[in-house]
């Protein structure tokens, strides 16, 4: 679904640049981004807004890789020129423009886990990255007689502490599955330290064993390390606020 950037941004509603066409009218363009993934290319639409508000306001999507408009997903234009004219002024922005905009869509993007990573939350590695991490690829260990998933999620916020990945064990079968599983068991790694089993529908000895033996591979530690590094990379990358701006 597209949605004006306001609603990504937090601000309050506002054009976010402001253009005149070669016929003199002036319009207040309004940006609207996925609030999803897309497949490349990505996309922005505009909506202009005229001081007339009895008219229909043009609406366009563009190409964020040609910074063409894209044929047939245009609607309310006021002549036949209009989109010849607003691809000629979008040739004319600089790369830091252009940027701004692949900026704003990976914002967007990923606005939900954004959203719980400011609400103190965990954020699965596959929710920034989700073509890294297709499912038959999460972590597979055996706990008592069923497969379980591992999930890994972590604390994104620029200046969490916690040097730390909390571990999601969902049943393989449900994972197949339509709709949203229930996890079996959550657990609390410490990096260095130990891990403590947080949540558990089944028993507790049974998830503490199997997480045991998987946590005894040094290197598997060291990967979840370097994980926890690239999330909070991302976060920062991707705007998350800080940890104390969230909390005055």
């Amino acid at each position: 679904m597209y949605r004006a950037w306001h609603y990504f941004s937090g601000e309050k509603p506002r054009p976010q640049f402001f253009l005149r066409d070669d016929q003199g009218r002036e319009y207040g363009v309004v940006e609207w981004y996925s609030d999803a993934p897309e497949e490349p290319p990505a996309h922005v639409a505009l909506e202009f807004v005229s001081a007339d508000f009895s008219a229909a306001r043009p609406w366009v999507l563009v190409n964020l890789e040609s910074w063409k408009t894209v044929a047939g997903r245009e609607k309310n234009l006021p002549d036949e020129f209009f989109k010849d004219g607003l691809e000629a002024y979008l040739s004319r922005w600089d790369e830091k423009e252009k940027q701004l905009r692949l900026d704003r869509v990976r914002r967007a993007a990923f606005h939900a886990p954004i959203q719980m990573a400011e609400k103190g939350y965990t954020v699965g590695y596959h929710e920034l990255f989700p073509k890294d991490m297709p499912q038959e690829g999460l972590p597979r260990i055996r706990v008592a007689d069923q497969w379980v998933r591992l999930i890994d999620q972590y604390g994104i916020r620029p200046g969490e502490f916690r040097h730390e990945v909390t571990l999601v064990l969902m049943p393989e079968t449900v994972l197949k599955s339509q709709g949203e599983p229930a996890p079996l068991a959550l657990v609390n790694w410490r990096f260095g330290e130990g891990f403590d089993v947080l949540d558990s529908k089944i028993p507790e000895e049974d998830v503490a064993d199997a997480v045991q033996g998987f946590m005894e591979n040094h290197e598997r530690e060291s990967h979840f390390q370097r994980r926890l590094t690239q999330m909070r990379r991302e976060g920062v990358l991707l705007g998350v606020k800080p940890l104390l701006a969230v909390n005055e």
